[in-house]
């Protein structure tokens, strides 16, 4: 099964040849080095991660943090259905004894993380933005006091779980005979993957299971290897033990540690390895057994899985789901694998998913060919009677346990389906993609291009993406395109707004608008706001109730004068297509509360508390090409493609298809005029484009819109007529002349009544 089995066969496995063993030559010397080197590097990144991200914007991170203050607080290990249904609280103890150590040594006092009071209702609940869960106050803003340094005192240990992890990739690689510079860019794409870090830098078991579970990959793979020393043997009970009492994923690690150990004995036989395995098997035992058997007398459950499943609440599927399902839904999930921050609410670029994904399927690939070669090499006796073959075999099967593990609770758990939750696996896939990768560049230089990649992305990702996810926005200074002066009650005045962006757009795409807020006086509140968006016929098409600035500006948080820029960003599906009007009103915060009384410049009192605030255009999908062609270019980039007319009994159809050569200055109303043999005016209608749907100065450039007159003839004797089709501004009954004669300003059409 080996990838790398023996000395003969190091230079063909790690395809590095003669300056693969030079490279190892210096590797002893200069390896430390640059090991210090990485993890100060992704210490940094992680405790970067820890500052960027407000309190309890990470998963599951208050509940972690309730369950540390129980501790910490005296009320000792809380019991699942019976101290709360807190999902958090059927892990077992050990991260959370460990983060209470912290926690004892940091103050308790002034109480400002962040409560319930403050939770944003409107998380993931709107077009964009809204990904805070929580309303975050200035007492939360560095420098950190009371409870507030506690919690990143504690999102600071984790660097220790951080350190264990990175140090245990290195070490494992080593175990498969990698040099030191490949086993070092393996250790530096664990540590460097963005998610890893963020995680690193919040509050969350998951970082003790990591940690816990790559020294176990690493330590069991030692003594795979070597048949270790009693000392090295203590050690990997004792991380074991641990890894077990961290998360119900630990007993994986067991399980595999106790399987492989076995494996060993047949191998050789021996009573020293059979002891060993004996001994690591009663320290798991001694270590975590208790919580297991308190589970087990306390719920009648030695897992308590019944009461973490009734704790899971709406995350709970109705029935479950298979497991090839559950599978699936994972592995379409792996930009959680790279970086998805927050409650998963914050990716970044696709592209970055996609460069991520080809990579790791690529060196997945090249090392599962590489595996298969090697069995067909090797006979079955020198398979069974090879230690370094049960390291490589351990090395394959520990990322499927973890993913076997995870997926029977995704099939139960709608949310589960979030590799943060496999993050012991991770040790050795690295191990697995940098092997294959190897194989297939040949040169260990090349791979250096993924930890530097991956130095880029947590750059970007911390300065491009998360950081401005949840920033309070600065005080706005900018022009202000649309005055308003528009007053709600005695708190809020809107300075101005901006024309929506673009002023036409296809069903699907985003248009958005800023509103520029003033604060009059401090408000205890956090108002809301309430914008919608009204057809032609005062339909409402689309609607959002938020927090100023996609949920980051409450409102309790301004000041007096402070001028804040709020933008909106939304989507109009069809088939509500034609113009939009934009209507904007304040609300209060609580279950059915009123809008606030709103005034214009001159105190006048507006209707229904509303102002509008611009206007845009859904396109149609699609205008059906008229039957005659036109091209009949008017003043102010307005052209007439093309027309057609039909007659359905009494009444004449004028189907007109304009298009916009360029910005059109205003909203021109279209006029068509029957004119019988006499020239005197026998039927018209006028309107703005289709019943006003489409007005002419919201018009893109090249974009064709339809535009329907129905005329009555039912008065009229059949024979020939003539339509004259023109446009003209309201306001001021002025007709827009034709740009190629400005003397004309209309154009006339045979039509035949009958």
């Amino acid at each position: 099964m080996g990838l790398a089995v023996s000395t003969s066969s190091q230079a063909r496995i790690t395809g590095a040849q003669t300056e693969a063993t030079a490279t190892a030559a210096r590797g002893r010397s200069s390896g430390w080095p640059a090991l210090a080197a990485l993890i100060v590097v992704c210490c940094l990144f992680a405790a970067a991660y820890s500052v960027a991200a407000p309190a309890f914007e990470a998963p599951d991170e208050p509940g972690h943090y309730n369950y540390v203050d129980r501790l910490v607080s005296g009320q000792g290990l809380p019991l699942q259905g019976v101290n709360g249904q807190d999902p958090e609280f059927g892990q077992p103890p050990f991260y959370y004894a460990f983060e209470s150590l912290i926690a004892r040594l940091a103050p308790s006092q002034p109480d400002n993380v962040p409560v319930w009071d403050h939770h944003n209702p409107f998380q993931d609940r709107t077009d964009y933005g809204n990904v805070n869960l929580y309303y975050h106050r200035a007492e939360e803003a560095f420098p950190w006091t009371g409870t507030m340094l506690r919690l990143h005192a504690m999102r600071l240990a984790n660097l220790v779980f951080l350190l264990l992890a990175v140090l245990a990739t290195y070490g494992s690689a080593r175990e498969l005979r990698l040099p030191p510079a490949l086993s070092w860019c393996a250790a530096a794409i664990l540590g460097l993957i963005p998610q890893v870090l963020f995680i690193s830098g919040v509050l969350n078991a998951d970082n003790a299971i990591a940690g816990l579970s790559a020294a176990a990959l690493y330590l069991l793979l030692r003594w795979l290897n070597h048949g270790s020393p009693w000392t090295e043997t203590v050690l990997l009970g004792l991380v074991l033990g641990n890894a077990a009492l961290a998360k119900l994923s630990g007993l994986s690690a067991v399980a595999l540690a106790v399987g492989f150990m076995g494996l060993r004995w047949l191998q050789g036989r021996q009573l020293r390895a059979l002891l060993q395995a004996g001994a690591v098997g009663v320290m798991v035992l001694c270590i975590a057994g208790w919580w297991y058997a308190r589970n087990w007398i306390l719920l009648g459950d030695p897992l308590g899985w019944e009461p973490m499943l009734a704790a899971v609440g709406q995350m709970l599927r109705p029935q479950p789901i298979g497991l090839l399902p559950a599978l699936a839904q994972l592995f379409g999930r792996t930009s959680t694998a790279l970086a998805v921050f927050g409650w998963t609410n914050v990716p970044v670029s696709p592209i970055a998913y996609f460069t991520f994904d080809a990579l790791c399927l690529l060196g997945l690939a090249a090392a599962a060919v590489a595996a298969a070669r090697q069995l067909m090499r090797r006979s079955l006796p020198q398979l069974a009677g090879s230690p370094a073959v049960l390291c490589h075999l351990l090395v394959l099967l520990w990322p499927v346990a973890f993913i076997l593990s995870l997926a029977r609770w995704i099939e139960v758990n709608a949310a589960a389906d979030q590799w943060r939750l496999v993050l012991p696996a991770f040790p050795a896939l690295t191990l697995l993609i940098v092997i294959g990768l190897q194989r297939l560049v040949r040169r260990w230089q090349a791979l250096l291009v993924l930890p530097l990649g991956l130095v880029g992305l947590n750059v970007g990702a911390l300065l491009l993406v998360l950081v401005p996810a949840y920033a309070f926005p600065a005080p706005y200074k900018g022009p202000i395109e649309h005055q308003a002066q528009v007053r709600f009650g005695d708190a809020l005045e809107l300075v101005g707004y901006s024309t929506p962006s673009p002023t036409g757009i296809h069903p699907g795409d985003t248009v958005s608008v800023d509103l520029v807020w003033r604060a009059l006086r401090p408000m205890d509140l956090d108002y809301l706001v309430d914008l919608a968006a009204i057809d032609s016929h005062g339909v409402i098409t689309w609607k959002e109730l938020s927090t100023p600035d996609e949920g980051r500006a409450p409102t309790s948080q301004w000041t007096p004068g402070l001028t804040v820029r709020d933008r909106h960003r939304l989507i109009v599906q069809p088939p509500a297509s034609g113009v939009h009007t934009l209507l904007l009103s304040i609300f209060v915060p609580v279950e059915g509360g009123p809008h606030l009384p709103a005034v214009g410049a001159s105190d006048t009192p507006l209707a229904n508390d509303t102002t509008e605030v611009g206007r845009f255009m859904l396109l149609p999908p699609r205008t059906t090409s008229p039957s005659v062609s036109d091209s009949l270019p008017f003043a102010d980039n307005l052209t007439l493609a093309g027309h057609s007319f039909t007659q359905d009994g009494k009444s004449l159809r004028a189907t007109l298809v304009w298009q916009a050569r360029g910005p059109i200055g205003k909203d021109y109303t279209v006029f068509v005029h029957l004119l019988g043999p006499d020239d005197k005016l026998a039927a018209q209608h006028d309107s703005q484009p289709d019943g006003a749907r489409y007005p002419t100065s919201l018009l893109p450039t090249g974009q064709l819109v339809p535009d329907t007159h129905v005329l009555d003839v039912s008065s009229l004797s059949p024979g020939r007529y003539q339509a004259e089709v023109g446009v003209y501004d309201l306001a001021s009954g002025q007709r827009l002349p034709l740009a190629s004669n400005p003397d004309e300003t209309s154009h006339l059409f045979p039509v035949e009544i009958g």
